[in-house]
């Protein structure tokens, strides 16, 4: 029977698995491809401090709080909801409201036909050399702001999706979710040129 992930390791995966969604849906939308009549779309993995100048179409992906709530008295069951961001820094107003409006949809599920359907994480082992999805993790309460009373050009078409990505602890007991029962078509596993085993995007290997 295989160890339940938790601690440490399962932020870490959780985080991963939430920014290579965003990742391998933009992707597949050809957000990325070159010769786009915008600027390139730079997708980063941590917050901008925005009193310093963002290059525009930076894409942030960021995790903040955690807030946890036991299921029943004495078990170790429980949710933990966290909260995450997207924030867009983009170059016009067309293209935030685009791009986005697709992020939006991506986290969503509403994209079936790329292998998001329905508002689920898959969260992926990245230790293992051909990662496969361990848990899954429900995508709730998304919001979409709009900056006002900016200050800074670079903030002038700066828009952010809030949403909660919620963490139902298992019982050992219970197998590991099928991906394919939950959606027949997911979205493929895409490695980054760091390769599995250093994290998606590269900010060092797992255990360590």
């Amino acid at each position: 029977m295989a160890m339940q992930i938790v601690g440490g390791l399962r932020s870490r995966l959780i985080f991963d698995s939430t920014y290579q969604t965003v990742k391998d849906g933009l992707t597949a939308l050809g957000w990325f491809e070159t010769g786009r009549r915008h600027a390139p779309i730079n997708l980063v993995d941590e917050p901008q401090d925005t009193d310093e100048e963002v290059p525009l179409n930076t894409l942030a992906v960021s995790d903040e709080n955690v807030r946890s709530e036991n299921w029943e008295l004495g078990s170790i069951l429980a949710e933990k909801v966290r909260w995450f961001y997207v924030d867009l820094f983009a170059e016009s107003d067309s293209l935030g409201k685009h791009l986005i409006g697709d992020v939006a949809d991506l986290l969503e599920g509403r994209f079936a036909s790329i292998g998001r359907a329905g508002p689920v994480i898959y969260v992926y082992d990245y230790r293992q050399t051909t990662p496969t999805a361990v848990f899954t993790c429900d995508v709730m309460n998304l919001r979409i702001d709009r900056a006002h009373g900016w200050n800074r050009p670079w903030l002038r078409h700066w828009y952010s999706i809030q949403f909660q990505v919620v963490d139902f602890y298992a019982d050992d007991l219970e197998p590991a979710p099928s991906i394919t029962d939950l959606n027949p078509n997911p979205l493929p596993v895409t490695p980054d040129a760091t390769g599995f085993g250093q994290g998606p995007y590269g900010t060092g290997a797992y255990g360590t």
